[in-house]
């Protein structure tokens, strides 16, 4: 399934269209490439990229990281590491563990250039990347908010937010 710009904006209205232009093209790549491919992995994938970027306008962790500086959950293990790997994309990717991941898979230096993160391509491929990793097609499949909720964020974050989203991506695709 390819979303057209109409239903990104019907789904997304708190958005500029010419953001949304932007983005459609990057997004429809991930989805394909992912096999976010039928309306409910979409309806999901969407719901939890709308929230997560607060529908596409936060694309970098508000602050400086220096609540992640030393981490060795991160692997944060080189002085300004907390800085330099923040939370990035619309899935976010923090720590220099996540950034040498997704290096090693994608091939693009992230490690060195961080800031790539914060492009649209390579911001909606992360959310692609941690969302196949996390293997949340499984999730989707079952109709499963909460338990995708719960694996992206440790809880059940902003949970009413994404329900509310949900509905309004479900019927901007024609998902009833």
């Amino acid at each position: 399934m390819i979303l057209t710009l109409n239903q990104l904006e019907e789904a997304c209205p708190y958005t500029h269209y010419k953001r949304l232009e932007l983005i459609l093209p990057n997004l429809n790549n991930t989805l394909k490439r992912y096999e976010i491919n039928t309306p409910l992995r979409i309806c999901h994938f969407l719901t939890q990229i709308f929230v997560e970027s607060n529908y596409f306008r936060i694309i970098q962790e508000p602050g400086i990281g220096f609540n992640y500086e030393g981490s060795i959950e991160l692997s944060n293990t080189q002085p300004g590491d907390g800085r330099r790997y923040i939370g990035r994309g619309y899935l976010q990717i923090r720590g220099r563990k996540q950034y040498k991941e997704y290096k090693k898979y994608s091939d693009i230096d992230i490690l060195m250039y961080p800031h790539y993160v914060t492009t649209p391509k390579v911001a909606m491929d992360v959310a692609g990347w941690i969302w196949n990793k996390k293997d949340l097609n499984l999730l989707a499949d079952q109709n499963d908010l909460e338990g995708i909720t719960k694996l992206l964020t440790g809880g059940y974050i902003l949970i009413r937010e994404r329900e509310d989203a949900f509905k309004k991506i479900q019927k901007a695709i024609g998902l009833n």
